[in-house]
């Protein structure tokens, strides 16, 4: 009975020193500057990113995007959300900035807001969005925000939890229909990498 009983210990211990080191890995590393490998054009690169808080703030109302490689460039229009009738500000053929429901573009936290059709001239082709997919959007000041593609999120359009996200880092969300009759939203978020 006791032999059983240290084997089964034995067996054990490593699931517990793993656990252990999961824990506490990311304590160890806090100080240590972020990397990440972003692909551009299916070639990775390595770069570092700047902490938010090391420049000042600087802000902008969003003018156009731009995803390289899916060859998306679109102008960026104010666009409105009536929660009591729940529609949004749309068009055929352009993305519209969540003006008054979510903020303006920002070096550090942000909660902005950027969505359009699933068609084949607005949002269809981020689809094929991958990890680290670059994306640009340039200011109406001139500054450029380059960010880069981390995951999707999916909602009901009732949903409108996504409007009062407050982001821990800087970030931007698209947003556009998905599905056989387009009932439910795709929210695509990316993480800022550099504003020039």
């Amino acid at each position: 009975m006791e032999a059983s009983r240290k084997t089964f210990v034995l067996k054990i211990m490593p699931l517990y020193g793993l656990t252990l080191l999961a824990f506490t890995f990311p304590y160890f590393y806090k100080s240590l500057s972020i990397k990440r490998v972003i692909a551009t054009n299916d070639v990775r690169i390595n770069q570092t990113i700047e902490s938010p808080a090391a420049k000042p703030t600087q802000t902008a109302l969003p003018a156009s995007i731009s995803l390289p490689r899916l060859g998306i460039n679109l102008d960026v229009q104010d666009g409105h959300y009536n929660p009591t009738t729940r529609l949004w500000t749309l068009s055929n053929d352009s993305v519209f900035y969540a003006s008054d429901v979510t903020t303006p573009l920002s070096s550090k936290k942000s909660n902005t807001l950027i969505y359009g059709h699933n068609r084949a001239d607005v949002l269809k082709k981020t689809e094929k969005l991958v990890e680290g997919d670059q994306l640009l959007i340039k200011g109406r000041n001139g500054k450029l925000f380059e960010y880069y593609y981390v995951h999707d999120n999916y909602a009901n359009p009732t949903d409108t939890n996504i409007l009062g996200l407050a982001a821990e880092k800087p970030e931007i969300r698209l947003m556009t229909c998905e599905g056989t009759f387009y009932q439910y939203r795709r929210i695509m978020t990316f993480r800022l990498l550099k504003v020039s």
